[in-house]
């Protein structure tokens, strides 16, 4: 993947989920919540066929679980 590819679909994979946070009124919501709809947000990029380059729901997971951990490490940090 080239880095232009790569950005284009980095930008059409945030906007996807974006619309999803958005229309389940998640944009607010505590991080856990967030986390515990995965499956959910992994179905609706399947939907948009954003699903591309290997993008398994186990990496899909992991690259959330590692989100997740550092937006905690950097609240408890006052970052």
């Amino acid at each position: 993947m080239t880095p232009e590819q790569k950005a284009e679909y980095k930008k059409e994979v945030k906007e996807a989920l974006d619309e999803f946070l958005k229309n389940n009124s998640l944009t607010d919501a505590d991080p856990q919540v967030i986390m515990s709809h995965l499956p959910n947000m992994y179905r609706h990029l399947e939907d948009k066929n954003l699903i591309k380059y290997g993008l398994t729901f186990q990496l899909f997971n992991r690259f959330a679980q590692e989100s997740f951990v550092y937006s905690q490490m950097m609240g408890g940090f006052g970052l």
